[in-house]
């Protein structure tokens, strides 16, 4: 470990997060100490450590810890990288693109080692060895010889608290997403599961069907998607006209919905009780609005059936992440 002082520290990485609000490290610093030097390469460019060190400049330290990395440019990008990971205020678009460069990186400096696809993870076996020795710790009878590429992504989920089928999804969706479409995304107008059904298109196909689904659910991306897949593009973009619009009005009643069932469930989970007075007050509004509701939806079924060639009025029953073709229904 070396000594340097703060001027002898250069932040020109693009991976540090200086200027964020340290207030509690300083505070920790204060109590007891700094745990964890901070991390440099031969030039003394910081790679590990950025919030520990505006910490300490903010603190007035005039003596800094550091410890000198000595890899090359990959195993230092690297490093950087997995300081962010652990991070916890990256969206999930930047997430997305860090553990796709962290991929990158390691195939990079691991050729004969890739890390797994998720098709790929589903069929890796364990191989245990058998017992050596008497002697040999219970702790020690079976061994795992794991894929060197799938000890990855195990490292990865360990600092993300991700799955490894969720680190390998993420890095597909910042991989095979268009340029719209993670524009979009970054405006909140698609949802994870959206773009998972978009990305199994090319991005030309994604430019031609973007437009024409952007306020289509997951179950309706998804068909229009396979429609693609099997009949081209053009009869996928036949397959959208076929959907029934919907407005942003349901789209906020299902999200709506949704909520009021999570913390009605919620309430029933955790026993929660409820005086005479407030169960009153729940009963009187959720008859005012299930009559509502079957006022609205029995309006609309109405006219539908009196014009035999307008398309039916889809019903959507809020079930896990996303909507399904059903009647609405609450338990």
């Amino acid at each position: 470990m070396e000594i340097l002082s703060p001027e002898e520290i250069k932040t020109n990485n693009p991976y540090l997060r200086m200027g964020s609000d340290v207030s509690k490290l300083e505070e920790s610093i204060r109590t007891v100490g700094l745990i964890s030097p901070l991390i440099i390469n031969e030039e003394n460019i910081l790679l590990a450590g950025g919030r520990r060190f505006q910490a300490l400049l903010n603190l007035g330290q005039t003596e800094i810890p550091v410890i000198r990395y000595t890899k090359g440019e990959l195993e230092q990008e690297l490093l950087s990288i997995d300081e962010n990971l652990v991070r916890k205020d990256l969206n999930s678009m930047e997430m997305e693109a860090h553990l796709r460069r962290a991929k990158e990186l390691y195939e990079a400096i691991n050729p004969d080692f890739p890390v797994p696809n998720t098709e790929e993870l589903e069929t890796v076996k364990e191989v245990t060895l058998t017992e050596s020795s008497e002697e040999q710790s219970e702790a020690d009878e079976v061994k795992v010889d794991i894929y060197p590429g799938e000890k990855f992504l195990q490292e990865l989920s360990e600092r993300t608290g991700m799955k490894p089928k969720q680190i390998v999804q993420a890095i597909k969706r910042d991989e095979n997403s268009g340029k719209t479409l993670k524009n979009l995304r970054s405006n909140g107008e698609f949802n994870v599961s959206q773009t998972n059904e978009l990305i199994k298109l090319s991005e030309d196909e994604q430019e031609a069907i973007i437009p024409l689904v952007m306020d289509k659910t997951v179950q309706e991306i998804r068909s229009v998607v396979k429609e693609v897949k099997k009949g081209g593009l053009d009869s996928g973009i036949q397959k959208t006209k076929e959907l029934t619009p919907m407005t942003k009005e349901i789209k906020q009643l299902i999200g709506f919905v949704k909520k009021a069932r999570t913390l009605t469930e919620r309430v029933g989970l955790e026993n929660l009780e409820l005086n005479e007075k407030l169960m009153t007050k729940l009963e009187n509004e959720v008859h005012a609005f299930t009559k509502t509701l079957d006022e609205v939806l029995n309006l609309k079924y109405t006219l539908g059936s009196e014009n035999t060639e307008s398309e039916d009025v889809e019903a959507y029953q809020v079930n896990g992440d996303s909507s399904s073709e059903s009647e609405v229904s609450f338990q």
